[in-house]
């Protein structure tokens, strides 16, 4: 079950990461038809179209806006990739630790189970009557 959740959560951490780079990139392209507009807005005002200037001017200026949000959804994705990262290791270091407690109750327990302290003591008390009986039996039988 732990592996399953830490699977999915190293899925969504590639998502993020290239969410995050999908988002950069058009950042960059809306930046670029900013600055071609404000080319052509420059264009359109010195051949006297200023009203149409205006308009691209304030369109430019609408996509740099838009691609300051991308940006900070980029570095918001970043963050969280790396948040998810960290909990990611975090999981796998938790799965790590608890197999080393379970192979060490494992071995406790068995190791009891082959021969520790009183145990041990119990099953060789139990040899040494199961062949006081049998010696017994051997006697009766031999009347």
């Amino acid at each position: 079950m732990r592996r399953m959740s830490l699977s999915r959560t190293i899925v969504g951490l590639l998502l993020f990461c290239f969410g995050g780079i999908v988002l950069a990139s058009e950042g960059d392209e809306l930046r670029e038809r900013a600055k071609a507009l404000r080319k052509e807005a420059a264009v359109l005002a010195e051949r006297g179209n200023k009203e149409q200037a205006e308009r691209l001017t304030k369109e430019a200026a609408q996509l740099l806006e838009a691609a300051e949000r991308l940006e900070r959804k980029a570095t918001e994705a970043h963050d969280l990739a790396a948040q998810l990262l960290e909990r990611a290791a975090a999981m796998e270091r938790e799965v790590q630790e608890g197999k080393r407690r379970l192979a060490a109750a494992m071995h406790k327990a068995h190791g009891k189970e082959q021969g520790g302290g009183v145990v041990q003591e119990l099953r060789a008390e139990i040899e040494r009557l199961r062949a006081e009986v049998k010696e017994l039996r051997q006697r009766l039988e031999k009347r």
